[in-house]
Parts: structure tokens; C-alpha cells; sequence
């Protein structure tokens, strides 16, 4: 009996941090992002004038290097150009234009106010454009075709082999790639999975320790679409909607880097409908792309990243836990986690591509390269050998594991 009584005294204490829930936290930042929005220029001659000297290098690989941009403005100007001018066809599917306008404009204001709170090194509004424009970049086809072929692919559908079988991306399912890509990291806070797990985050709770960041990602995206300020999909139907949200949920969850086997096994299925396998596939690599981009260009996404993880190492270390691998800033050498990434993740990931879409080979050259220069990099900071030893210089290499999800 005095058990029973004691049990009934006892309560549930709610700790103060989870009396404002996630999805409150989430309404407040989007109602802050329409209070605190930019105005976005519709007068594109300064954008071409100042970002578009090569003429349109979104959509060559050579030149997608978005670290020439040095404001929210002008990153966001690009991203409107690409959809309202280039995918939307005139306003014609999405009726981007007039009063929709503003519907777009909001949700944009939406993406840079999550991309932009946690002030993170990587994972900022800069990453998502860069995700977009690269998936724009695999449709257009990198560069390698006229301006006039890149408009047909848009128009007609862009072609992929998928297992020998034509595969053909409508405008619809391009602009469901496009806009899964800028908003696949929404709210992303600057710590991986792990740290989530390990610490015991609300969101690991919520998500049962599963794909946790990117099923919150998903969610983010589609409360801005529930919102009728900023539903870009509002003119589509029903059915249309529907096929929209599938695409989109299914793209950004692949984005985890831990389901890389099952994304590269199902776009090699034998199923009948490889439309989504192929999303998947084509959003996870503009994710993990900044390997295979020119050196110049990857190096800078490479600090940044290792300046993210980096403070994943030091909060580790802060509250006890065992530092993650290849986030601890005394041990950490950025080369051995490069070419760790390159060749588990990239490389295989882009091999697998070339065969769907022959003008990723252009990657694959710049994989090489960049590994290349890694290797250069390591061996120039080894310490000599000794006089004694027999090893050949030529044959030292670092040794590599699987490195951490971005």
C-alpha cells in the first residue's frame, strides 16, 4: 500500500526545454523569416551583368562555384531566376508569376531564415543553392550541350538510362528535384546523427534514432508548403500534390549518408518505375558533390566542413562524450578524411551515375584530380623515413575509414 501511495505522488517533470515544441520553434522561425524578408529583384541584368560573365555557368561544372557570391540577395536572385525563368516555363505549371510571385518570394525568405539560424560553417543557405544549382547542373547536362539543348531537356523532359531503360524527368518532377535539393538540410543545426542519438535529442526521440536530421528536413519543407503564404504547389491538383510530396520526402531521406547502398541498389532495380530511385539517386549526389568539383572550388567546401565538425568535436569533448571520428581538430588530418570520403562515398556513387547519365564522367576526372592532390598534400607532411627502413616512400598511404555523415 504505501508503495501504490508513493507511485501515486509521483509526477512527470517536463523539462523546460521541451515546454516549446519542436513544431512551435519551427512556426516561429518562419513567421520571423516573413517579418525580416529581403527584396529579391526581378530586374535580372544585374544578376547577369555581375554573376554571369561566362555567360550561364549554373549549369557547367567547370564554373559552379558559388563563393564568388557574397550576399543572401544575390544567392536567393539566382535560385528565383532558375525556377520562375527557367523551370517554370513562363509560370505556366507553378503560375509563378504576378500575385504567386510573393508565394515564392515567402518561401524563399522561409529557406533562409532555417539555412541561416544556427549559424553553422557548412550547413548554411549557401550549401542548399549549391544543391539545387548542382542538380540543375546533372539535368541541364554540366555544360556540355547549348543553351538551346539545356532548354529542350527542361521542356521535353531530361533522358537518364536507367538499367538500359529510357528514364525521362518531366518539367514537374525536375522542379520536385530542385526544390528537395534547397531544402533538404532546412533547420540543420550543425551536428550529424550521431550527435543527435548520443546526446538524446528531442529529435532522435521523435524519429526513433532513424535518418533523424532528414526526416526533420522533410518535415520543415512540407510545414512551409501547409502554409498558404508560402505553398508554392497550390495551383497543382490533388493527385498532383500528392506525387509532389512522395518525391520529395522520398528524395531528401536519401539524403542520408548511411542509406547509400540502398539508394545505388534501387536505381539499379529492375522495378517499372525508376522515377523516384532516380531522384534519389541524383539528389544524393549533388549532396556529397563538393569532392568532384575543380580543386579551388572543392578545397573551400572542405574547410568549411571540417570547421563544422570540428565544433561537433569540441561540444563532444565539452560534455563528456567520446569524440567522433575525424572530429577531433588535434588529430584530424583533412587529406586521410578527403580521400576516405572520395573513395567510400563519391567515387563509387558517381561511377554508378556515369552509366545513367554519361556526362557526369566530367566529375570522375576532377575525383581523380582532387584525390590526387590530397595524396600530394599527405605525403609532403609525413616525416622523413628512417635510413634503416626499407618502406618505399612512394608506397605510404594514410590509412582510411568510412568518415562521419556531413
Amino acid at each position: 500500500n504505501e508503495l501504490v501511495k508513493e507511485r501515486s505522488r509521483q509526477k512527470i517533470t517536463i523539462p523546460e526545454k521541451d515546454i516549446e515544441t519542436l513544431e512551435h520553434g519551427l512556426m516561429t522561425q518562419l513567421k520571423m523569416a516573413l517579418e525580416n524578408s529581403i527584396p529579391l529583384s526581378r530586374d535580372y541584368t544585374f544578376l547577369k551583368s555581375q554573376l554571369l560573365p561566362k555567360g550561364a555557368w549554373w549549369r557547367s561544372w567547370e564554373d559552379l562555384n558559388l563563393w564568388q557570391i557574397d550576399s543572401d540577395e544575390l544567392l536567393l536572385s539566382l535560385v528565383d531566376y532558375l525556377m520562375c525563368e527557367r523551370l517554370d516555363g513562363g509560370g505556366s505549371l507553378l503560375k509563378l508569376a504576378d500575385e504567386r510571385r510573393c508565394t515564392w518570394t515567402n518561401m524563399l525568405m522561409c529557406v533562409r531564415q532555417l539555412m541561416n539560424s544556427h549559424s553553422n560553417s557548412y550547413h548554411a543557405l549557401r550549401h542548399a543553392v549549391d544543391t539545387a544549382l548542382t542538380t540543375y547542373c546533372f539535368v541541364a547536362g554540366l555544360g556540355v550541350e547549348s543553351d538551346e539543348a539545356e532548354a529542350a531537356r527542361i521542356a521535353e523532359g531530361a533522358l537518364f538510362m536507367v538499367n538500359k531503360k529510357k528514364t525521362v524527368l518531366n518539367r514537374l518532377e525536375i522542379i520536385a528535384l530542385f526544390v528537395s535539393a534547397l531544402c533538404h538540410d532546412l533547420d540543420h543545426p550543425g551536428r550529424n546523427n550521431t550527435f543527435l542519438i548520443n546526446t538524446k535529442h528531442r529529435l532522435a526521440l521523435r524519429y526513433n534514432d532513424i535518418s533523424v536530421l532528414e526526416n526533420w528536413h522533410a518535415y520543415a519543407l512540407w510545414t512551409i508548403l501547409d502554409q498558404p503564404v508560402t505553398d508554392i504547389f497550390a495551383p497543382l491538383s490533388q493527385e498532383q500534390r500528392q506525387i509532389m510530396r512522395r518525391q520529395t520526402i522520398s528524395a531528401i531521406l536519401a539524403t542520408d549518408i548511411a542509406k547509400q547502398n540502398e539508394v545505388m541498389r534501387d536505381l539499379f532495380s529492375t522495378e517499372c518505375d525508376l522515377k523516384i530511385p532516380l531522384l534519389r539517386g541524383l539528389l544524393h549526389a549533388a549532396d556529397v558533390s563538393n569532392p568532384a568539383k575543380p580543386w579551388h572550388i572543392s578545397r573551400t567546401w572542405s574547410d568549411r566542413l571540417l570547421d563544422e565538425f570540428f565544433d561537433q568535436g569540441d561540444e563532444e569533448q565539452l560534455l563528456g562524450l567520446p569524440i567522433s571520428p575525424h572530429m577531433d581538430r588535434a588529430s584530424t588530418n583533412q587529406g586521410t578524411l578527403s580521400i576516405g570520403f572520395i573513395d567510400h562515398i563519391v567515387l563509387p556513387l558517381y561511377k554508378a551515375l556515369a552509366t545513367i547519365h554519361s556526362p557526369i564522367k566530367l566529375c570522375l576526372h576532377h575525383l581523380e584530380r582532387n584525390r590526387t592532390i590530397w595524396t600530394e598534400m599527405i605525403l609532403t607532411t609525413l616525416p622523413p623515413l628512417s635510413s634503416s627502413s626499407n618502406d618505399d616512400t612512394n608506397n605510404v598511404s594514410p590509412p582510411l575509414s568510412l568518415p562521419p555523415s556531413p
